[in-house]
Parts: C-alpha cells; sequence; structure tokens
C-alpha cells in the first residue's frame, strides 16, 4: 500500500503544518511540511524497491464506486516516480526558498504547498480517468490560493486567469473521459481496458483533442500560453517554482502516457500538427525571452520555449 501512502503523506502532512501553525510554534509548520516531503520521498524509495509485477515497480486496485465503474487505480513505473520525486524535492525547496519570506498565513501556505504536491502525486499515478481527472483540477485550488494570496502585484488577476484557463480546458478532458468510457460497452474508466477499445482513427482524434486540450494548456504552448507569464512572475517563490517545475509537467506527461496508450491511430493523425505547434512554442518562447528585464518573466518564457 506504499502508492497509498504517497497520497496521504502530503494531504495529511498540509493538515498538520496548518494545524502546528495556529499553535504558534516557531517555525513547526516550515519543519513539518520538510519532514513530511522528505517521508514522501522514502517511501517512493521503498515502492521502487518493491517486488514490481511487469513494467510496473507498485500497483494497486481497489473498487471505489463498482456501479460507475470507478477505482482507485494506481500504478508506478520509471516515468511516475521521476516526477513524483522532482515534485516531492521541490516542495522542500519551496520552504527553503520562503522561510523568511511568508509570515502571514503561514500555515495554509505550507498546506497548499503539501496538497499542490499530493494532488500533482494522484495525476502521476492514477490510471482510473475519472480519479484522474479529479487530482488534476484538484491541482487548481491550491495553486490558485498560492498566488491569490501570497503573490504580488495584481496577484488576483493572474491567479484568475490561471484558473480559468485550466479549469474550462480541463473540462474537455472530462468530456472527453466520459466519452471514452460510454464506447466501452460497460462503464469504467479503468485505463487498461480503454486501452483495448478499437476505435475508429476518427473517434480516436476527436477525443483526443478533448485530452490534448487540457495538456496544451498546462503545457502552455501557444496560443494557450497565456496565463503563464503573469501567474509565473507574479507568484510567490514557491509558487513560481511549482508551476515551472511540477505543474508544467503534467500536462507533458498526459500527452506521453495517455495519447499513445488510448489513441495511437489518432496520435499519428494529429502528430504532424503537434510537431508545429512545438517548434513553433519553441521559437516563440525563446524569442520572447530574450526581450525579458524581470528574471521570473524570463523564466515563464524559456518555461513557454522548453516544454
Amino acid at each position: 500500500m506504499a502508492l497509498i501512502a504517497l497520497l496521504l503523506l502530503p494531504l495529511l502532512g498540509g493538515l498538520a503544518a496548518y494545524i502546528v501553525a495556529g499553535k504558534g510554534r516557531g517555525d513547526a509548520e516550515r519543519w513539518v511540511t520538510i519532514v513530511t516531503l522528505a517521508a514522501t520521498l522514502a517511501v517512493l524509495i521503498l515502492a521502487m524497491a518493491g517486488s514490481g509485477d511487469g513494467r510496473w515497480m507498485a500497483q494497486v486496485m481497489v473498487p471505489w464506486v463498482p456501479s460507475l465503474g470507478i477505482s482507485i487505480n494506481f500504478a508506478l513505473d520509471g516515468l511516475s516516480a521521476a516526477l513524483i520525486a522532482i515534485a516531492a524535492g521541490l516542495g522542500i525547496i519551496c520552504v527553503m526558498a520562503s522561510w523568511r519570506d511568508i509570515r502571514v498565513d503561514s500555515g495554509l501556505f505550507h498546506a497548499c504547498v503539501c496538497w499542490t504536491i499530493a494532488a500533482t502525486i494522484g495525476v502521476f499515478m492514477s490510471f482510473d480517468l475519472l480519479v484522474f481527472v479529479f487530482f488534476w483540477e484538484a491541482m487548481l485550488i491550491p495553486s490558485f490560493m498560492l498566488i491569490a494570496i501570497w503573490g504580488h502585484g495584481d496577484k488576483e488577476g493572474a491567479a484568475l486567469k490561471f484558473l480559468i484557463f485550466n479549469a474550462v480546458a480541463g473540462f474537455g478532458l472530462l468530456a472527453a473521459a466520459f466519452a471514452l468510457a460510454s464506447m466501452a460497452g460497460h462503464m469504467t474508466f479503468n485505463a487498461f481496458e480503454l486501452a483495448e477499445l478499437k476505435l475508429s482513427p476518427t473517434a480516436q482524434v476527436w477525443l483526443l483533442l478533448g485530452f490534448s486540450l487540457a495538456f496544451l494548456v498546462k503545457l502552455s504552448v501557444p496560443p494557450f500560453h497565456a496565463w503563464l507569464p503573469d501567474a509565473h512572475t507574479l507568484a510567490p517563490t514557491a509558487g513560481s517554482i511549482l508551476l515551472a517545475g511540477v505543474l508544467l509537467k503534467t500536462g507533458g506527461y498526459g500527452l506521453f502516457r495517455f495519447a499513445p496508450m488510448l489513441f495511437p491511430d489518432g496520435l499519428a493523425v494529429l502528430a504532424p500538427y503537434a510537431l508545429a505547434l512545438g517548434a513553433a512554442g519553441a521559437l516563440y518562447g525563446g524569442f520572447v525571452a530574450c526581450g525579458q528585464t524581470d528574471a521570473k518573466r524570463l523564466v515563464a518564457y524559456t518555461s513557454i520555449a522548453h516544454m
């Protein structure tokens, strides 16, 4: 059950950080967050060292709502493990980078850091599409709070733009997940079962477009990038680290994980257009980055180019 622990640790650790901060015990919430994320890394190492089955280092499947085909279906491989390690490691760096800066509502701040990381861990492990969508949307709430409460300048506007872009794109992902599940003959969101469906290339293209909308917005591929520069620039340091180092990577992960798995024929059709978007984004992001004088805005545009 190491995979369940991977998810619960930052969830409960965030709650603990919020509670101990309310008791006014110095920097207790900071140390609770660091210990929580260090323990998450330790559990990840244990999960990787376990006796896996085939391509998976660890896997767990627990029925949740069987009548709707929903289950807790987590699996860990090298791709997931690397991204979870990056998320937890950057979380510790977020705490250190914000040690002196964050003094207002410090408990809630560190809880939001933990909960953002918990939601991304859920994204990196979920193979039930509805649970995946849940964690995909859940990432937005603590991230929105990090920008809106502890950012600077027009922080509320930047946070709202971040939320609207990503939440609206998430509806395309949700609709495509339900459409795909309805094609299975019986209601299921199990990605392994759905990967066995024989869908026409046309159906795969439309479904992949629904999935890709959410992934491209999170990747901030032009022209879906307008939310990133302001959110990255006006967020607190920890928010900028999580945006560039973790949240953007969930878009790339979604494309790598689900596009070839569920829609191989649709991917073959759309690949040339995706390559064109990628090339244009790399050139655009790099070109605009050259004209920036604000370091955080520079990183925002180089992130667009890199992703």
